[in-house]
């Protein structure tokens, strides 16, 4: 057996890569970022801030160190800035930190966290004892790596740092040390544990023990900032395949103590790997073509390769790592290169002991790179609280910046995201903007994750694309959907299933105003868009000119069978044109399409379809009835119908009622339900009203329809919308007219109508959250009031007149209340004239 020998850590490459890994930056409404929204200014305020900036403000570059006479701060090139500006400080995290040397009164940088009951401790803490020369070689080591991955923040304050004696430095003075520093995860509780002691005379039993009181402390990532001084991975995986020992024993053979005390201390950091991340220092020796033995640890334990990071050191010399020269400053990853990354560990300013725990040295090497990386599990640990720490790692590697070296191979990782690494450089630097923003890959988006029913887990969820999934109302509903699910929290899901928070108003879309041809002056000026045209032989042809010239555009054939009944055949034109209320006697029609408002709603798709139908003398009256296929105005819904009208003629009116049912498939009432809120729908209404037209008098002539309708919803298959019941949806629309006599053909009208309207009906909304750690998924439920908050109210009034053949005249005022049934203080208004002269 060998001599177990340890030491803390204290102290280029170029080409391209590839990756199909897709990362979306902040901006957008679905993809802005975790439950923490990005805010440039205040990612501003944190680069300005002093205690910041200390980090790396001493030992700068000068002339007689050229090679790193610039670069960015060491935070700031991992994203750590963008992490603050999203208000991330590894709050209710707890970072364990297994060293040595820390101060004995706890340093000025974690006072806050020991006041509040937020340091422990396992064992024996060894400690400095201050002293110039000793700090000269490096003092305080574990003090310092605490000070990174969790030191406070001292509010920025210039007189945060007691300075009593005016010695915060080895060079003197240094006034904006009074700042002080600020670790990573600043809001994170710390655990603190010696790797130099010994329990029942070993050192790997007495780190397995430390290991296990950190998992008992619940610390989301342990940060080891120490190994072999000598051994490197390649050493033991060489000695393992040569002479076929197991895990324990080659660790015994190469390095020391017993194999069964190697096994317990891989036992017990696998078990802190259910619940938290072990990070390590790769090492400083830059002509090492390996990390140190325990740091490739999980190439001998392959169990431990579940949630483990090996930490390089490198520089950047320049304004970013892909443009710029990269200096790596310790051992090349080699085989450790699938779980290996790279920080920022050149020069950095943190916590020492000594002057009353306010002292502060800068100090280099892999030591200081580990817990700008263990600071950051935290971080994202926040971020993500139902991530796992074996899915904290992989998204850690996943987003790794590679673009500054060759890849020579690809990790993949789970629903298509790959990653390029090489030996040298592994995954890349840790780069927590792209880590903290969602990832997708060619074959998985961003989704919002359904089981069956309300529950299930994301193992066998079903992934519905978020861009995909919207509700995109009909006008009917107004703000209804809008004003129930805006400000409601959900998640959506990347291909790492990383949660991403927004606001669940934001996926209902286009709410569309019914076209009033009130407010049209082309409508107002050219008249009705229908053409119908009745022949002698009692054939008639009705046309919508709106859809096109052409015959085939729109066409509407009405064929006499006998004296007492005829047939119809339609595509693309409204189903109504063959009823009663529009084939009026003579040439006198009052042809309807959408946006008329004397049009029955429920049946307008029959203007984008087919449709058939008959009509037969029945009694004193007459009997229609069609049937049709088609799509919806507004989103094409796939819509069928039957239409039933009986009416008669009382007096100088005419008279009748109509009832009819559509099914509607993928939405309701025109309102599209697409992706997550409805795997498939099939919407029924059945709707009944009236209409009416004839004379008062001699003079006074009028229009009239009402119509109500109910509709029920059966989802069918996995989605978000639950249980809608009870629609009720109305419309009516009267207008009067007469001639007013200033000459022989001239006519004033008043008109007053309300688009169709929900009026009452309720649905409830499954509101993903964030799935739990074991992968159950979450839902809270939010009931929809589908009444809108306001109701359209139409008024118009006008004059028409033929001055003589050629000459037309024309004046028309208009106003709405509520306009696309949405409460308002304003009215919507206009106010069209017109000449017409034909020559």
């Amino acid at each position: 057996a060998g001599t177990l020998a340890l030491s803390g850590c204290v102290g280029g490459g170029g080409g391209s890569s590839s990756s199909s890994v897709s990362y979306h930056r902040t901006g957008s409404a679905l993809s802005d970022s975790t439950a923490f929204s990005y805010d440039a200014s205040l990612d501003s305020t944190w680069t300005a801030r002093q205690e910041y900036k200390n980090v790396r403000y001493y030992d700068t570059p000068t002339d007689s160190d050229p090679t790193f006479r610039s670069y960015i701060h060491p935070y700031t090139l991992v994203g750590v800035n963008n992490a603050f500006a999203r208000g991330l400080s590894g709050s209710g995290k707890t970072i364990a930190i297994l060293d040595s040397d820390f101060y004995s009164t706890v340093h000025h940088e974690i006072t806050d966290k020991n006041a509040a009951g937020n340091v422990s401790t396992y064992g024996t803490l060894s400690y400095d004892t201050y002293s110039y020369s000793d700090c000269l070689s490096g003092c305080f080591h574990g003090a310092h790596v605490a000070g990174i991955a969790a030191g406070d923040y001292n509010s920025n304050s210039s007189s945060s740092v007691p300075d009593d004696t005016g010695y915060t430095w080895s060079r003197g003075s240094f006034s904006n040390l009074d700042y002080g520093t600020i670790g990573v995860a600043y809001n994170a509780a710390l655990h603190l544990a010696d790797y130099t002691k010994t329990s029942s005379g070993s050192q790997p039993i007495h780190w397995a023990l430390a290991t296990d009181s950190a998992k008992s402390a619940s610390a989301i990532v342990q940060n080891n900032s120490w190994d072999f001084a000598s051994i490197t991975i390649d050493t033991l995986v060489n000695y393992q395949n040569n002479n076929s020992t197991s895990d324990g024993a080659t660790y015994s053979a190469v390095a020391g103590e017993t194999a069964s005390n190697w096994d317990t201390y891989a036992s017990a950091l696998n078990n802190f790997q259910s619940t938290g991340v072990i990070v390590r220092a790769a090492g400083n020796n830059t002509s090492a073509s390996e990390v140190a033995g325990i740091a490739g640890m999980p190439l001998i334990y392959s169990d431990l390769a579940e949630a483990w990071l090996t930490v390089g050191n490198l520089v950047v010399n320049g304004s970013d790592a892909t443009s710029s020269t990269v200096t790596r400053l310790g051992n090349q990853c080699g085989l450790a290169a699938k779980f290996c990354i790279f920080a920022d560990g050149y020069q950095i300013t943190s916590s020492i002991g000594g002057n009353n725990g306010s002292m502060y040295w800068s100090y280099n090497g892999s030591s200081m790179a580990a817990p700008i990386v263990s600071g950051s599990v935290a971080l994202l640990a926040e971020a993500f609280p139902n991530h796992t720490p074996e899915q904290l790692v992989d998204r850690i590697l996943a987003t790794a910046d590679n673009t500054f070296f060759t890849t020579t191979d690809t990790l993949t990782f789970a629903n298509g995201i790959t990653h390029g690494y090489n030996s040298e450089y592994g995954q890349g630097i840790l780069d927590l903007e792209k880590a903290l923003s969602p990832i997708t890959s060619s074959m998985v988006s961003n989704g919002i994750l359904l089981g069956s029913g309300d529950s299930g887990n994301i193992s066998s969820a079903r992934r519905f694309d978020l861009d995909s999934s919207q509700v995109r109302l009909g006008a009917a509903f107004g703000d209804s959907f809008y004003k129930s699910l805006n400000g409601q929290k959900a998640y959506f899901y990347d291909a790492l299933n990383g949660g991403f928070a927004f606001d669940m108003g934001a996926l209902v879309k286009n709410r569309p105003v019914t076209s009033n041809h009130n407010h049209s002056f082309d409508r107002f000026m050219d008249g009705s868009t229908i053409l119908n045209q009745k022949m002698p032989n009692g054939f008639s042809f009705i046309s919508d000119k709106s859809k096109g010239d052409a015959v085939e555009g729109s066409m509407m054939a009405v064929v006499p069978i006998s004296s007492s009944s005829s047939s119809f055949v339609g595509q693309n034109i409204h189903i109504q044109n063959a009823l009663s209320f529009t084939q009026r006697n003579g040439n006198n029609g009052y042809e309807v399409n959408s946006s008329s408002p004397f049009n029955i709603p429920f049946i307008q798709a029959s203007e984008q379809g087919n449709s058939a139908g008959g009509m037969i003398d029945l009694g004193l009256g007459t009997l229609s009835f069609g049937m049709f296929e088609g799509k919806s105005v507004d989103y094409e819904l796939k819509t069928t119908g039957v239409v039933a009208e009986y009416g008669r003629k009382l007096g100088s009116t005419h008279t009748s009622i109509f009832i009819g049912r559509t099914n509607e498939h993928s939405g309701f009432l025109e309102t599209s339900v697409e992706g997550a809120f409805a795997e498939q729908s099939l919407a029924e209404t059945t709707f009944a009203g009236f209409t009416s037209y004839g004379a008062f008098n001699n003079n006074w002539s009028y229009n009239a329809l009402g119509s109500v309708g109910s509709t029920k919803m059966n989802v069918n298959g996995v989605g978000l919308l639950h249980d809608i019941h009870d629609v009720t949806s109305t419309s009516f629309a009267f207008d009067i007219a007469r001639p007013i006599g200033l000459n022989e053909q001239d006519s004033f009208h008043i008109g007053i109508s309300q688009p169709l309207r929900v009026e009452s009906g309720h649905a409830k909304i499954m509101i993903p959250q964030l799935y739990e750690k074991g992968g159950n998924l979450k839902f809270s439920e939010s009931s929809v009031d589908l009444s809108p908050s306001g109701r359209q109210i139409d008024v118009s009034l006008g004059y028409e007149a033929t001055i003589d053949d050629a000459f037309n005249v024309g004046v028309q005022f208009a106003v709405s209340k509520d306009y696309g049934h949405v409460k308002s203080d304003e009215l919507v208004s206009s106010a069209f004239a017109f000449m017409k002269v034909a020559f």
